[in-house]
């Protein structure tokens, strides 16, 4: 069970913190908050979630004692509706750089948008939520699931996800701690800067890339993600495409040494 009062006393004091053994989601829990006039920067944590989902209400696999899943709330958001994308990117470089004080000798990488992997499989994912009011967003909601371990996987998804540690020789309270303190940098930093950090650790450009958006596909080659985190396409006849993370259904890496 997660100790909830160490995860306090190290983090920022003006972070509330919610624990629950089970939820349907953190994400949902989040918007009830939201819905319940939650006016103070949340993050909310489960030891398992039975409808845990990430993009495209994807499923996201989220057993007791294996993985962290958690959601970070902020009612009173300090993102421009231009700067959204970032989020993304920037909570991923946040959550590499509290794992890496954790286990220094893991190569963790990123595939774009959303996705954190360790030896070309999905270890984590990480789903940006907001709500508009006159245009402009008024929360940013950012959940983070992450596969510590591979206990309680299914055979048919050894094959696809992966998994940060082989045992359980780690402390999830000191991490997770970590992932919020690094959030709430990332958060109140420079995100342009933060974008520079991705690229450095981001798996998809330079791969040939099948993308699905709706009923049509891209398939090109991945060149460069822009400076609003969308992802720049050339397609097989020379035209440029600017893929926003929330268009997109799917994105392959066909030949690719992805595994998910």
């Amino acid at each position: 069970m997660i100790d909830i009062e160490r995860i306090e006393e190290q983090i920022d004091q003006s972070i509330e913190v919610e624990y629950f053994d089970e939820v349907t989601s953190t994400m949902d829990v989040a918007h009830q908050l939201i819905s319940d006039g939650r006016s103070t920067a949340t993050v909310i944590i489960a030891e398992s979630q039975t409808a845990g989902r990430g993009k495209r209400a994807r499923p996201f696999f989220s057993p007791r004692d294996s993985g962290i899943y958690l959601t970070i709330l902020l009612p009173d958001n300090p993102v421009e509706l231009s700067k959204i994308g970032l989020v993304t990117t920037g909570t991923a470089v946040a959550v590499v750089k509290a794992l890496k004080q954790f286990f220094p000798n893991t190569q963790f990488q990123t595939k774009w948008v959303n996705d954190i992997l360790v030896d070309n499989h999905k270890v984590g994912g990480i789903l940006t939520e907001s709500t508009i009011k006159q245009g402009v967003p008024n929360n940013v909601i950012v959940g983070i699931g992450l596969n510590m371990t591979p206990n309680s996987f299914p055979l048919e998804l050894r094959s696809k996800a992966g998994w940060i540690a082989d045992d359980s020789n780690f402390n999830r309270e000191s991490i997770i701690s970590a992932i919020v303190n690094q959030f709430w940098l990332m958060i109140r930093g420079d995100l342009n800067q933060y974008l520079l950090e991705y690229e450095k650790i981001n798996q998809t450009v330079g791969e040939r890339v099948e993308v699905t958006l709706g009923n049509d596909k891209i398939i090109g080659q991945a060149t460069k993600i822009a400076a609003d985190a969308s992802l720049i396409i050339t397609d097989d006849f020379g035209v440029q495409h600017h893929i926003n993370s929330g268009e997109v259904t799917k994105v392959m890496t066909p030949g690719g040494k992805y595994l998910g």
